[in-house]
């Protein structure tokens, strides 16, 4: 949150000082970096919304601003940009958080911005090439992130930048964590179990941040819970026997824990991405009362990796310092991270399965997906997003979460629309 605070102030110092100029080649420049400023203090209150409505709104006021000649429009634009953020973002966060945020702004903004026209031109040409090298390195890392799949030109206008998500650390009684987002608004609402992919942040990784954002949006309470090794979790002891490694239990106490939340009327929605969806399904086998079940990018693979980078990955990801022997780690596969064993193990009449593909996939799980899917039982459909990457077009970028808002919506719209009357 002070990163994004920061960043916001000397955009708006930036913007203050070339609007004060009153030339046209200033002024747009001016208010693109006033609107940027406002709407990363909406993100920094949690407002995962688009950056291209604030750069529209900065073009047209600057041609306002122009031909009326009265500084006093900034208000204008910024009062426009941050209603435009409180409709987008209901139900959650809503008009009552954006009205204090509109209240604050307008004092502080006021504030800063008589100080920047006040300054000698060395301080404000320093203020904004600061502004210009703090923007430049946020875009620049843009095109470096973890994630090159992540169609970086779509991106750029529909980026929202907000705090990464942390949420209430639970301990289960398996000695695993979860992070727990509860639902928002009043009543009671029904409840979501997050299962991450392999990434050793675990829940706090950047695709499973995006995916709790758009859960917690579709309306449900979210437990998102770290896989043994992965995030907070810790990982069983190398010499420990085979079923301390599976990652079941952990599932199931997560389960328990979330069903007796006071707020939550059941667990309705299973989500899995990447890795996780193995770990939804084996848990849709064993839940006495199933839920719908989302798997986000799921795919068999192609077998060209070789073992021993798998192997390498088993131990990297979840920080182990011993090793496991080889034939350790391959029953440890074969038992808890096999796909059709985990569908052997699915009710007959489990209820619907939504199979989730990414338009910007690996191309070992793009040439895979069609035989999973199809070796599916049961109720089942398909669902894809065109525009999303692997990771849901999101990375981390220190403490933030950079992600694709229309994205998150897409998916909270489709996680509402295909849960059925929950």
């Amino acid at each position: 949150m002070l990163t994004l605070l920061i960043m916001a102030a000397a955009l708006r110092c930036a913007g203050a000082v070339a609007r004060s100029w009153d030339r046209i080649e200033l002024l747009v420049p001016g208010w693109l970096a006033c609107m940027t400023a406002t709407w990363m203090v909406a993100g920094m209150m949690g407002f995962a919304f688009p950056l291209w409505p604030a750069l529209l709104i900065g073009f047209a006021g600057a041609m306002v601003e122009w031909r009326s000649e009265d500084p006093s429009w900034i208000a204008a634009g910024d009062l426009i940009l941050l209603l435009a953020m409180a409709v987008w973002a209901l139900p959650s966060p809503g008009w009552l958080e954006m009205l204090l945020l509109i209240g604050g702004l307008s004092v502080a903004w006021t504030v800063l911005e008589g100080w920047a026209r006040l300054t000698p031109v060395p301080l404000r040409v320093a203020s904004a090439a600061a502004a210009l090298l703090i923007v430049g390195v946020l875009a620049a890392r843009l095109g470096t992130a973890s994630d090159p799949l992540r169609p970086v030109a779509r991106m750029l206008p529909q980026i929202s930048v907000v705090p990464s998500c942390e949420g209430e650390r639970v301990q289960l009684e398996t000695g695993s964590v979860a992070w727990y987002d509860p639902p928002r608004g009043d009543g009671l609402r029904p409840g979501a179990l997050l299962f991450h992919g392999a990434d050793s942040r675990g829940g706090r990784q950047p695709a499973a941040c995006s995916l709790r954002r758009a859960l917690l949006d579709a309306g449900f309470g979210v437990l998102s819970v770290d896989h043994p090794g992965y995030g907070a979790s810790p990982a069983p002891p190398v010499e420990a026997e085979i079923e301390a490694w599976d990652p079941l239990a952990p599932q199931l106490a997560g389960l328990d824990w979330l069903e007796r939340r006071s707020e939550v009327t059941s667990v309705q929605v299973l989500a899995g991405h990447s890795m996780g969806t193995i770990d939804a399904l084996r848990l849709l086998g064993a839940m006495p009362d199933p839920a719908v079940t989302f798997l986000f990018g799921l795919g068999l693979g192609d077998g060209a990796e070789r073992d021993d980078y798998w192997l390498e990955r088993f131990h990297t990801d979840r920080r182990l310092s011993d090793r496991l022997s080889e034939a350790q780690w391959r029953a440890i596969q074969e038992r808890y991270y096999n796909f059709y064993s985990a569908i052997e193990g699915l009710p007959s009449d489990h209820p619907r399965i939504v199979f989730v593909e990414f338009g910007w996939e690996w191309e070992n799980l793009r040439n895979s997906r069609d035989p999973a899917f199809q070796a599916i039982p049961g109720a089942k459909e398909r669902w894809t997003l065109p525009h999303s990457s692997h990771y849901f077009s999101a990375f981390n970028w220190y403490g933030l979460l950079a992600a694709d808002a229309g994205v998150i919506r897409s998916v909270s719209k489709g996680l509402r629309e295909r849960s059925g009357d929950l």
